[in-house]
């Protein structure tokens, strides 16, 4: 699959303020139909100047335009069309672009709060309300690498605004729609989808409360205890596994939720907080002091301890082809969920950093990528998931890197300082270890993300 990689861009000391120009007030902005973007392999937003080459706009404003980078390192900006095919020309400012992970589409949202969701090999665009779009309640979420936008098996898109979910459904490309899936009384702060499109989320209401909402609509209070009570940690975390279900890690085991044919659901306890069965492996992962297998599936545990949640939330977890990785910010790697179930009877933990702090974490179907400091040395690494062998892409110390993205053909780009000259850069790594800068970008550090 093409990959399309954003850069958002920060520029130090930077304020994006709206000026009377009546484009960005409310929704008068020309309506835009398409983005010419099919030849890119990388956006950012960046000031109109930032590139140097020939904009819609004067060179002397410094409001913020839309960019992309072609597969050869040349930077365009994007063009804007309208219904009729022509170019708007107005001054059109975006603020935000999200990805949306194993999907064909992004949104881009503009000083107006006016949100667009994009596809990705057409540039096709799609209205959605002008909300703009958050964390969450509380500002929660499952994992380092969550951003609370998911998608189901159908490719329709879930996310996360004004502490509510919502659905776009894009089955219908020509009749795209959107709605609400959660109550407005419910402060939602973070949520889960199966493959079918059912729903677990967690939300506040004087404590923090579960439910689950099936494809017709129906919602359940979550009560998989014998007691009927189910009060979740703020620090839970949920995954869609394998077989296509919810799965929730919460206090005292993990749950599996199956939505039946009669819109009800059933819920397995995978395991509980005994570690003392000798079908149990053991290894540390910073407050992680048991893991394992049950007879009736292949998942992880986690005993209790005071740090467990915390340490869940500070990880990220990586979807390969056949299994689930989870990887501390400390640099341990274990496997938690698999299509293989023969693959987790090793349930060790790695080392896979040698000691390096994560400060950012990348992947794609070959190799993970990361970067961080190990005490006064700054590093980025490329580790294989299926040995946890690792090896430095540049030499320590020549580059401290700020964000990079890694693309199909596992070519690096990256922004970073480049600590022979003191220089910030953008620039990409080929599979050679060859590093090529595209550009110098003087006092602008570069926030990266990949859509897929």
């Amino acid at each position: 699959m093409k990959k399309i990689v954003l850069l958002t861009v920060i520029l130090l000391g930077l304020f994006i303020s709206c000026d009377d120009d009546e484009s960005v007030k409310g929704h008068n902005m020309e309506k835009i139909s398409r983005m010419n973007i099919q030849d890119a392999t990388t956006l950012f937003i960046a000031p109109a100047n930032f590139a140097q080459i020939q904009s819609t706009r004067s060179a002397s404003d410094g409001s913020n335009v839309l960019f992309l980078i072609t597969k050869d390192g040349i930077i365009k900006q994007v063009s804007y069309l309208d219904e009729n095919g022509k170019e708007i020309t107005a001054k059109l400012e975006p603020t935000l672009v999200l990805p949306i992970e194993d999907s064909n589409y992004f949104f881009v949202q503009f000083v107006n709060s006016l949100t667009y969701l994009v596809n990705e090999k057409t540039g096709a665009v799609y209205e959605t309300p002008g909300i703009p779009l958050d964390e969450g309640g509380d500002g929660i979420m499952n994992y380092i690498n969550d951003n609370n936008i998911k998608i189901d098996a159908n490719g329709n898109i879930y996310y996360l605004k004004s502490s509510r979910v919502y659905k776009i459904d894009i089955t219908d490309e020509n009749n795209v729609t959107e709605e609400s899936l959660t109550p407005e009384s419910d402060e939602v702060s973070m949520y889960m989808v199966s493959n079918a499109g059912d729903l677990y989320y967690r939300y506040y209401r004087d404590g923090y409360l579960a439910r689950l909402r099936n494809t017709s609509g129906k919602l359940f209070p979550f009560s998989p205890s014998d007691d009927g009570f189910f009060y979740p940690s703020r620090e839970s975390i949920a995954f869609n596994g394998f077989d296509g279900n919810i799965h929730v890690l919460d206090r005292r085991a993990l749950y599996a939720i199956n939505f039946t044919n009669d819109g009800s659901y059933e819920t397995t306890d995978i395991l509980w907080d005994d570690c003392s069965d000798d079908k149990w492996r053991y290894g540390n992962l910073g407050g992680v002091h048991g893991m394992g297998w049950s007879e009736n599936g292949f998942y992880y545990h986690f005993c209790l301890s005071n740090t467990v949640y915390d340490m869940v939330r500070e990880c990220y977890l990586i979807k390969l082809h056949d299994r689930y990785l989870l990887i501390s910010c400390g640099g341990n790697a274990m496997v938690v969920d698999s299509k293989d179930d023969s693959s987790l009877f090793e349930m060790a933990v790695h080392d896979v950093t040698g000691g390096m702090t994560i400060s950012q974490l990348e992947y794609n179907d070959s190799y993970v990528y990361c970067c961080g400091r190990n005490g006064n040395n700054y590093s980025l690494l490329r580790i294989n998931p299926y040995t946890y062998e690792s090896e430095p892409l540049v030499r320590d110390n020549d580059y401290e890197i700020y964000s990079f993205t890694v693309l199909d053909d596992n070519t690096i780009i990256f922004n970073g300082l480049r600590l022979s000259d003191g220089k910030i850069i953008i620039a990409n790594i080929d599979n050679n270890g060859q590093v090529k800068v595209i550009k110098e970008t003087g006092n602008t550090k570069v926030t990266l993300h990949r859509i897929q």
